[in-house]
């Protein structure tokens, strides 16, 4: 080693030693701050933690009760869409009941002009002497046959000679079950039928409309819905329209 720098350099290092020695603390500090930076650069950021979410709870399986409660529900709500099954229908054959006058009054149609007519001078007479025993207008005697019976064409008239749709409650006498379901009562004749149909409008639940008078056959016809039906309908309206239509007060 040059023996000039041996002897420069502790007098260097003298005036300078703290300098230096300044100089390689600084170095150190900017050295580790350039570690520290690198090491964060080269970690894995870190994730928020996640919230576990509640699982969604399903709903507990249907018993069997309980579908059979529904099943009963859409059975009845069904129901009420429909009708009740109305005598000499066939099985299975609903009818709205709102409009109860206007089905009866459409069968009655189909048994045609002639049919109609012949059914009114065969049983005129019969009304009135119902009229005269029981107080019952012989229109509305007249009326409510035409529409049960469809002028003596169904089933229950014909074979039967049920011409009122009579059922079998309260009856001891010869009956039989038709297909709409329901048991009606058998006549020997058409004239034990009206009879039957006089006593029965003049007595029970009825018998408040002997209180109406002969002559006033749309009270009788709106009496009549009233206590026979469940809900307002059609019937009477048809009832009064039948009567007007072909002139049966001619023999009230």
């Amino acid at each position: 080693m040059d023996n000039n720098f041996k002897e420069k350099f502790p007098v260097f290092l003298k005036n300078n030693g703290f300098r230096l020695l300044l100089l390689a603390f600084v170095a150190l500090i900017i050295t580790r701050k350039d570690l520290d930076f690198r090491v964060n650069l080269s970690s894995p950021t870190r994730q928020k933690p996640q919230v576990e979410q509640p699982m969604p709870q399903q709903s507990a399986p249907k018993t069997e009760q309980s579908r059979i409660s529904e099943k009963k529900s859409d059975d009845q709500e069904a129901e009420e869409q429909k009708s009740s099954l109305l005598p000499g229908t066939t099985k299975g054959e609903y009818v709205d009941m709102t409009q109860i006058g206007t089905y009866l009054k459409s069968k009655m149609t189909k048994a045609g002009k002639k049919a109609i007519n012949s059914y009114i001078k065969r049983f005129s007479k019969v009304a009135i002497a119902e009229q005269e025993k029981y107080g019952v207008p012989a229109s509305i005697t007249l009326g409510q046959a035409l529409l049960n019976s469809s002028a003596g064409t169904t089933a229950l008239s014909q074979k039967g000679n049920n011409h009122f749709g009579m059922v079998c409650q309260d009856w001891t006498g010869e009956s039989k079950v038709y297909p709409d379901g329901n048991c009606y009562r058998h006549y020997k004749n058409a004239w034990r039928s009206f009879r039957d149909h006089s006593q029965f409008i003049t007595n029970g639940k009825f018998e408040e409309l002997t209180q109406l008078a002969a002559d006033d056959y749309e009270r009788w016809a709106i009496e009549l819905e009233r206590i026979n039906f469940k809900a307002p309908n059609d019937y009477a309206e048809t009832l009064v329209h039948i009567i007007e239509e072909y002139d049966l007060t001619r023999f009230d």
